[in-house]
């Protein structure tokens, strides 16, 4: 999902406001011309997404939103930063990276982009939070059109760490926030069959998620994504 700068009206990049969540994506993929809300230099050989909002609470009927944030932290000009909460799990091997952000004036909204996962953010100040638990920054405010700096560390865990990652203990497990780890009461039967079908006779927790990810990303299981939401 490409971060697509909206407002009040129909998503489409040309209001004033802050980006859409998933439920606007229509807008998003189907906007005009392509606006350019940043630049970015960073030391990642191979960046992935940069983060705004996360998306992990699951409703029925109205699919995937925010939770609330719980953005205790204030982020003060080059301080640092806590490690993200993730119930004291080792995340394995990691990478020091640097990554220069420059939002430009159409760039108008109250996350911050950053990479996971952030130890400090230089320039930055005022009313910034950071949620340690989303990995994100957030104000009470919109902002746009100024230059920052953020340094963090990437997990860069090898197929061998992952592989033999043993699954949670009920303990690790008590600790992750519930909208990570309970299932949807009435979540479609198609849902619950199609992953059963993927993860069929896999018994390593990381060849299960990977087996769920190749389903939606490798484009050899008929999956396929469409540009027209549900309204």
């Amino acid at each position: 999902n490409r971060l697509s700068q909206s407002g009040s009206g129909d998503g489409t990049g040309n209001g004033n406001g802050p980006l859409n969540d998933f439920v606007a994506l229509r807008g998003q993929l189907r906007q005009g011309d392509r606006v350019t809300l940043m630049t970015v230099r960073t030391t990642l050989d191979r960046p992935l997404y940069l983060r705004t909002k996360v998306l992990d609470r699951y409703q029925e009927n109205s699919g995937w939103s925010p939770s609330n944030v719980s953005a205790r932290t204030q982020v003060d000009n080059g301080a640092e930063l806590p490690d993200p909460a993730a119930g004291g799990l080792d995340t394995g091997s990691e990478r020091i990276y640097s990554t220069d952000i420059q939002l430009t004036s159409k760039y108008n909204d109250n996350y911050l982009p950053v990479y996971y996962a952030p130890k400090r953010l230089d320039n930055v100040n005022g009313d910034w939070r950071y949620d340690s638990g989303k990995s994100v920054v957030v104000s009470d405010r919109r902002h746009g059109d100024f230059s920052y700096t953020v340094t963090g560390e990437e997990p860069t865990p090898t197929a061998d760490e992952l592989q033999n990652s043993p699954a949670l203990t009920p303990d690790q497990r008590d600790q992750l926030a519930d909208r990570l780890t309970i299932v949807p009461p009435n979540l479609d039967k198609l849902v619950i069959d199609t992953t059963n079908s993927i993860t069929k006779d896999i018994t390593s927790p990381y060849l299960q998620a990977k087996a769920i990810n190749d389903y939606f990303t490798d484009g050899r299981h008929g999956f396929s994504y469409s540009e027209v939401t549900i309204d």
